[in-house]
């Protein structure tokens, strides 16, 4: 019984790392097959703020690596492109905070061979501006260098719609509410985001010590 334990004690910790890596940030997004480039100069990049999730690109559902400050990436070849794309925050603190969610958008956009572009929103201020973007959230896209480039925006996904994740607002819900709705590893993912540098740490080392 006891060795049986400890085997299960290691094989979550390991997965709970593996997850908290994962959460912090796993790299760049290829939305493409990396044995078929061989130059990786022809590549696009676009660049997403931390409050954008990616949950497909032209029909290949993606994980969204988990950062607080600068950009996630994704990888594209030269060409049309359809990414959906949600904006997601969780607002005040985790007793009376509410996540503000957007229905997904799918932006079709033309990318050009070794360019780099940037999607954009009107960032909200607070908590009610917040709740107003996802009313109608209109992101767009721009080049690095600031040029506003042509962008179809749909409301919804056009393609591959099947996904594990909600459509819709989920603006009014409390975070127990949210948190019950959840599988197990979102409900991590859910407070590992909420968690300052010092839980993360005293959690990290529990694991250790699993």
């Amino acid at each position: 019984m006891g060795r049986s334990m400890n085997i299960l004690k290691i094989t979550i910790s390991t997965v709970l790392l593996a997850m908290i890596a994962g959460c912090s940030g796993s790299g760049p997004m290829k939305a493409y097959d990396e044995a078929t480039v061989t130059d990786k100069n022809q590549l696009a990049i676009i660049y997403l703020p931390p409050d954008l999730e990616v949950e497909e690109v032209n029909g290949i559902k993606q994980d969204t690596p988990f950062i607080e400050t600068g950009f996630n990436e994704v990888h594209v070849l030269p060409g049309k492109h359809n990414i959906v794309l949600a904006y997601e925050r969780f607002w005040g603190d985790a007793a009376s905070g509410h996540l503000v969610s957007s229905k997904p958008v799918t932006l079709t956009l033309d990318v050009n061979a070794g360019q780099k572009y940037v999607i954009k929103f009107k960032v909200p201020k607070d908590q009610w501006d917040a709740t107003l973007l996802v009313s109608n959230f209109r992101p767009w896209v721009e080049t690095k260098s600031g040029q506003k480039i042509a962008t179809k925006s749909t409301i919804g996904k056009v393609i591959n719609a099947s996904t594990d994740k909600t459509s819709g607002s989920s603006s009014g819900l409390s975070a127990e509410e949210i948190v019950a709705r959840q599988k197990p590893l979102e409900k991590l993912k859910f407070w590992w985001k909420l968690a300052d540098k010092d839980d993360r740490k005293a959690f990290q080392k529990w694991l250790k010590e699993q």
